[in-house]
């Protein structure tokens, strides 16, 4: 007979449900190898899916995969995880550490929802930004008077600062944008007038509203297995 892991599809950043972040949050997946978890991760489809597991340095270690990869750290999934966990009463109230690629995260967390700063930041040397502004359908003139760098607190990303307007006005070639790419570089960002405030003030928001619980079959394969309903979906 198979064994199931609950799981709980959560909207963060939000006070309302279908809105926000989505984030698909299984539980008990510890001792699932990280091929399986990353067939979940496609199953569901989502940007990211959190699997929370057992640390022995943390209160709990979390891992983190898109539908293609796994991730060091996130933001939107650290906080609705967090705050799942509370939820479900597998967490205290309070200050906790979080465990994953980037170290070890301090997060504050409480019924309103989950707070978090990130990894230490890293700023790398100044970058080219040539063809990234070619990628986007840019060009030198829409360049900020900023430095283009590399950037981490926990996920790297090249951040590239343009003018008003270029943001909006930007046309994403794939093929372009791909081309920059050896799969070693960081992803790149476009930053506009105001994109940092606002980028920074998301990570840091408090609400959280779960949709329901579920489950999925713990096995390696999810092809063939059956779905199972869950409220509100």
């Amino acid at each position: 007979m198979p064994q199931t892991l609950q799981y709980e599809v959560v909207d963060v950043f939000t006070d309302r449900p279908y809105a926000g972040n989505p984030l698909a949050v299984v539980l008990d997946a510890d001792d699932l190898p990280g091929e399986s978890l990353q067939a979940i991760a496609r199953e569901f489809n989502l940007s990211e899916t959190a699997f929370p597991v057992r640390s022995e340095v943390a209160t709990y270690r979390l891992r983190i995969f898109t539908p293609q990869a796994e991730l060091p750290f996130a933001g939107h999934p650290s906080v609705g995880s967090a705050h799942t966990l509370l939820r479900l009463g597998r967490i205290p109230a309070g200050p906790v550490v979080q465990e994953c690629g980037a170290g070890l995260l301090p997060v504050e967390v409480d019924g309103a929802g989950a707070q978090l700063s990130g990894g230490a930041p890293l700023v790398g040397p100044d970058v080219d930004p040539a063809p990234y502004l070619a990628a986007v359908g840019l060009g030198p003139a829409d360049l900020a008077d900023l430095p283009v760098r590399p950037a981490s607190s926990g996920l790297p990303a090249l951040f590239v600062p343009v003018r008003a307007g270029a943001v909006a006005a930007a046309r994403l070639d794939l093929a372009a944008l791909a081309a920059t790419r050896t799969g070693r570089e960081p992803g790149c960002l476009l930053l506009g007038p105001g994109e940092p405030d606002r980028a920074h003030q998301g990570l840091r928001r408090r609400a959280r509203h779960p949709r329901g619980p579920g489950h999925r079959q713990r096995r390696a394969g999810l092809r063939g297995l059956p779905r199972r309903s869950r409220p509100g979906r």
